[in-house]
């Protein structure tokens, strides 16, 4: 699979994702990435897939230089990204979860799936009032 980012891409991440915060539209889940346990934030807010920086740091996950990319924070702020983790596998649930994902610094929060990955689900049924999903 190739792994690229567009020269000025525009990605979007909501502030409540960054800081960890649960708001409408928004699911979190506990998972396990290699052997340890991390929170996921599900956001259909949000347009790409983000990383905790310091845990691909911990565990040592390949990351692919790519040229700075500008991320956009709900609050209009923007902040710098750089680098790619390509093909990260985990579970959720019984489904398994293969995709790419930009290192950020997040708080509160160690996984972000947005629309990126949401999207690759095809057909979905959310029901926001019991925080559940069928895909």
């Amino acid at each position: 699979m190739e792994v690229g980012i567009e020269e000025n891409p525009h990605i979007e991440l909501s502030i409540n994702s960054v800081v960890g915060l649960i708001n409408l539209g928004t699911m979190k889940v506990k998972e396990k990435l290699h052997n340890e346990e991390v929170a996921m934030l599900i956001d259909c807010g949000v347009t790409h897939n983000f990383i905790l920086k310091k845990l691909v740091t911990s565990l040592n996950l390949p990351t692919k230089e790519t040229s700075n990319y500008g991320v956009i924070m709900g609050s209009g702020t923007s902040i710098k990204g750089k680098g790619i983790c390509g093909n990260v596998e985990f579970s959720i649930g019984d489904w398994k979860v293969v995709d790419n994902f930009l290192p950020l610094e997040l708080r509160g929060i160690d996984i972000i799936l947005g629309i990126e990955w949401l999207h690759s689900l095809g057909v979905t049924k959310v029901d926001w009032q019991n925080l559940s999903m069928t895909f």
